[in-house]
């Protein structure tokens, strides 16, 4: 069985809360984030506003909180995972699963993490369908733009300057019309940074520096990190794999067929939202988002 665990992106304001009001881990773990943070982060989840919620340095704790306080609840329920993997900073949510890091380190290094993210100012992101990797690479060289996620096997999306990502919108537009490609998708997305890409270096390196005061222990079970995509259970690979998590392309469609193929047929994605159910949902024969398919349903 999968647990995956979703990344920037899948937050909403009240996110986490019938988890918060129904079970008791929930409620302790939960109000134990607001003393390890030091602000109310469960109060922004569940009232907003929205445009706070969305700021990068509380979107990855508040997903990281909600994430692994339901992978708590599904194991009290008597799920367990054979396997892990997250979404970008979902990778945190799913170490912490995988017994590598604590939830108060995990909480701590996502909020720092987000931190480090959010004074990267400028930069631009692109989302697109239905054109070929080997396209849009070519599209991508020569600017300061490059692939930085492998979502499915048909939508990938480029971070770099704005200004690279205006030139690969129009490029890629003109390519496709060239081509005759019509059921191509070109959506610039609202985010904060060009994230995944090498105009995060500066945060990788001070990343680096918190994950080495971090202890990471042996995971319980297999982890596939996003850069690598291969099964490990190396504690040095994982911390390498964070640092270049967020420089490097996330290489989620290919985590999963990897997964998919040892033979795991259930995944759940383990968090707020149901981006991951949307990706992977033809791969496996039954996937649940919890809680948002219902906290009943499992």
């Amino acid at each position: 069985m999968l647990f995956m665990f979703p990344g920037q992106g899948s937050q909403y304001v009240g996110m986490g809360k019938n988890l918060y009001e129904n079970f008791d881990v929930a409620k302790k773990m939960m109000d134990s984030a607001n003393e390890i943070l030091g602000f109310d982060i469960v109060k922004l989840m569940f009232e907003g506003p929205e445009e706070e919620l969305k700021k990068t340095l509380n979107t990855q704790p508040a997903i990281f909180l909600v994430s692994v306080v339901a992978d708590a609840v599904l194991k009290e329920k008597g799920y367990e995972p054979t396997v892990v993997a997250g979404h970008s900073v979902g990778e945190y949510a799913a170490l912490c699963s995988a017994g590598v890091v604590s939830f108060e380190d995990g909480l701590r290094l996502v909020r720092k993490r987000g931190e480090f993210m959010y004074e990267v100012k400028g930069g631009a992101m692109l989302a697109v369908v239905g054109l070929s990797k080997d396209m849009i690479e070519e599209a991508c060289a020569g600017k300061d733009a490059w692939i930085s996620l492998f979502n499915t096997d048909t939508q990938i999306v480029c971070s770099g300057t704005e200004e690279a990502i205006d030139q690969l919108y129009a490029e890629l537009s003109n390519k496709a019309k060239e081509a005759g490609i019509r059921r191509c998708k070109l959506v610039k997305l609202k985010v904060s940074g060009p994230f995944h890409c090498p105009l995060m270096k500066k945060p990788a390196e001070k990343l680096a520096s918190e994950i080495e005061k971090v202890e990471f222990k042996e995971p319980k079970v297999d982890v596939v990190p996003n850069v690598t995509a291969k099964p490990t259970r190396d504690v040095d690979v994982l911390k390498k794999a964070l640092i270049d998590q967020m420089i490097e392309p996330v290489r989620w469609w290919e985590s999963v067929m990897v997964i998919k193929e040892s033979g795991v047929d259930k995944a759940f994605e383990v968090g707020p939202g149901k981006v991951l159910k949307g990706m992977v949902r033809r791969l496996f024969k039954e996937v649940v988002s919890f809680p948002d398919d219902g906290i009943d349903k499992v």
